[in-house]
């Protein structure tokens, strides 16, 4: 296939997504009322009009940033298409040389208005669809031996094709066995496999990655143990009082911990066969 057929398919199915309009999120909503002290319609049009202002500038990077919901509406044709550096250039200058209108929604009905996308918008959402990523060709060989429904396959390949991981061969290893184990077997397939994602961001390659899962239990172990002891000191004395004592509040969801710990057994159980059953 030409390289202009795939550059154009992929802009068509992005102005097809732009088309629907962009409904404003709560972050985004939140940004724009704590900013610019809760505009109307007809205000927000002049702030988005300014040019310069960093926090307009802000504010159009979170307008336009890409969700789960259009990078999954693009995915199709980047699974069936590879990119490259050069050709998502050429695709950013084709978006801005159309000087696309975008319908802009706010929530709850509080109205809605048109805006030509900015050039400079254009170039951050398409970045950060990271279209030229290239995924190891050994997860998508277990994600199209283990999944049969194409659209779970497409979202867990945004889920990769945003994460930071570089895929060395024990994280290929690792991701793979994940998805061939797990998601046959197991309900919690999709938060153990976002975790394990999180997990080896930071993770050594070089390093056995069941200790260093089980580091990372008794990491949040210790931060559950330091939260429930500054609890019970906070129902007696005040936070300031802590502070000005040198105690360190970390900080940390007690619950959220839990269910990270719970996740870790669930892993190292399906990909290892074992785990500390310490509990906490």
């Amino acid at each position: 296939m030409e390289k202009k057929d795939k550059i154009q398919i992929l802009e068509s199915e992005i102005i097809r997504f732009l088309d629907r309009g962009i409904a404003l999120d709560d972050a985004t909503v939140h940004y724009i009322e704590s900013t610019f002290a809760c505009p109307g319609v007809s205000d927000f049009q002049e702030i988005l009009a300014g040019s310069g202002d960093c926090e307009t500038e802000t504010l159009l990077d979170l307008i336009f940033f890409p969700n789960i919901e259009m990078q999954e509406q693009v995915e199709p044709v980047l699974a069936a298409h590879g990119f490259d550096d050069n050709e998502v250039e050429n695709l950013i200058c084709a978006l801005q040389k159309k000087n696309i209108q975008v319908r802009i929604l706010f929530p709850n009905n509080r109205g809605e208005f048109f805006m030509q996308a900015p050039e400079a918008a254009i170039r951050q959402m398409i970045h950060r669809l990271c279209i030229a990523k290239s995924i190891d060709a050994r997860i998508i060989s277990a994600l199209q031996a283990t999944i049969h429904e194409k659209s779970e396959i497409y979202q867990i390949r945004v889920m990769l094709r945003n994460c930071r991981v570089l895929f060395f061969d024990a994280f290929v290893q690792a991701l793979c066995q994940c998805i061939e184990i797990m998601h046959p077997a197991s309900d919690y397939f999709r938060p153990a496999f976002d975790f394990l994602l999180d997990f080896l961001e930071t993770a050594d390659p070089s390093k056995d990655l069941y200790a260093g899962l089980m580091h990372k239990k008794q990491m949040l172990a210790h931060m559950i143990v330091q939260a429930e002891k500054n609890e019970q000191v906070l129902s007696k004395t005040s936070v300031e009082a802590m502070m000005l004592s040198g105690l360190r509040i970390p900080a940390i969801h007690v619950g959220e911990a839990r269910k990270k710990i719970a996740l870790i057994d669930h892993l190292c159980l399906s990909l290892y066969g074992k785990t500390d059953f310490t509990q906490y």
